[in-house]
């Protein structure tokens, strides 16, 4: 069935960046397909890392291209493995954050964080007068895969915190943690 185990590897690798940054999308395995020109069963396929034989899925070239346009990522970035990245996003603010509000985002950004990468997450939470900043740990192949998966966890956070402020379309990565804390205060 697998022709190597390093075939194997690269073929899980891509399984779990398509499913993490289709899950990250909200779209359905349907959806992804139907979008990208390939039957929901295909992709259904390809994610499991099958081809329709019953061996080890060989995805074209095209699907890949494909698949990465709608999901807005490097068509490299499917077959990637994924490494920790910080994403920092920033937010607009009218009043100043009460420390309960700052700690529940905190709670949130680190709680999706550690689902995300499968550990212990790390997130940041910080103001300033007009201004919060929000830092997360994500897994992700490269920085451009990582602000697609950190995007839902952000606005899940700020959705959680009962907050109604937008986010600036700014958005800076680094791989690594620098800047992130893994437990204690805002």
């Amino acid at each position: 069935m697998w022709k190597t185990n390093e075939d194997a590897h690269e073929i899980d690798t891509l399984c779990r960046n398509l499913r993490l940054l289709r899950e990250a999308k909200a779209m359905s395995q349907a959806e992804l397909g139907q979008a990208a020109g390939i039957s929901r069963n295909h992709y259904q396929l390809l994610e499991a890392g099958r081809a329709a034989s019953g061996g080890l899925a060989n995805p074209r070239l095209k699907t890949l291209r494909d698949l990465a346009r709608v999901l807005g990522v490097r068509t490299g970035s499917l077959i990637l493995a994924p490494v920790v990245h910080s994403v920092w996003r920033w937010c607009e603010t009218s009043s100043p954050l009460t420390d309960d509000i700052q700690s529940r985002l905190l709670g949130e950004l680190r709680d999706s964080s550690a689902a995300q990468i499968e550990g212990q997450g790390a997130a940041f939470v910080g103001t300033k007068p007009g201004s919060l900043t929000l830092g997360v740990a994500v897994q992700a192949p490269d920085g451009l895969s990582a602000t697609v998966l950190a995007e839902p966890i952000v606005l899940r956070a700020i959705t959680t915190a009962e907050l109604s402020i937008s986010l600036l379309p700014d958005v800076e990565v680094a791989v690594g943690l620098e800047g992130l804390a893994s437990e204690g205060e805002f």
